[in-house]
């Protein structure tokens, strides 16, 4: 993964307004406990949200960019999900071209680290407070998964038959309520400012409901 930080495309500026700044508690910084992620999935998590952090803030004209996106020229929510799905499949090309594997869990996870911090960026720039709006931001990442997914099989890099199993899991999520309680629970997090472990490894969907193995 240290190659993916290192993404000429991406070179780090000084002097960025306030705004572009991503905030600290974002980025998580120690591995998980007995029960949760290895320590070997715990970094890989942190680097994953390290990189897909770092396309959005850390070039002013990609920053630019993923602003005007997220306004999704008069629609919000989905201009969160196609935002969300263009940072994570980026991060993951990047990962190939590493030639690093990621675990379909760990993107999973990383990948609502990277969504929840789009979502707080559009209420800072004044776009769309999700945080008064559960259900736009529970739309927006049904979006978001399909849009990845669906530019993972444009890419030949999908599992057709792990994909529809997993967007299956996910509708079993949403009418079981546990997408409500993780969205509740993404919102508490905003509140308390914590965010620095990978959550456990349940029985969820491998990298946004794209198929990943």
């Amino acid at each position: 993964m240290a190659d993916m930080m290192n993404d000429p495309a991406m070179p780090p500026t000084e002097g960025d307004p306030a705004m572009q700044e991503p905030p600290a508690e974002q980025v998580p910084d120690q591995p998980a406990g007995d029960q949760q992620a290895s320590p070997e999935e715990q970094k890989l998590y942190e680097d994953f949200v390290a990189h897909g952090l770092l396309l959005v803030y850390s070039n002013p004209k990609m920053f630019g960019q993923v602003v005007k996106m997220l306004e999704g020229g008069g629609e919000p929510q989905e201009g969160l999900a196609r935002a969300t799905a263009l940072v994570v499949a980026r991060v993951l090309s990047a990962a190939e071209k590493a030639q690093q594997q990621i675990p379909g869990d760990v993107v999973f996870h990383a990948g609502k680290e990277i969504f929840e911090d789009l979502a707080e960026l559009s209420g800072r720039a004044g776009i769309k407070d999700y945080g008064e709006d559960q259900d736009a931001l529970e739309g927006a990442f049904f979006k978001a998964a399909d849009q990845l997914r669906t530019m993972l099989q444009e890419s030949g890099k999908i599992d057709q038959q792990a994909a529809a199993s997993d967007m299956e899991r996910l509708q079993q999520m949403d009418q079981s309520g546990e997408l409500q309680k993780m969205f509740e629970d993404l919102a508490a997090k905003d509140d308390e400012g914590s965010g620095d472990e990978m959550p456990p490894p349940e029985d969820q969907p491998r990298g946004l409901a794209m198929g990943m193995n």
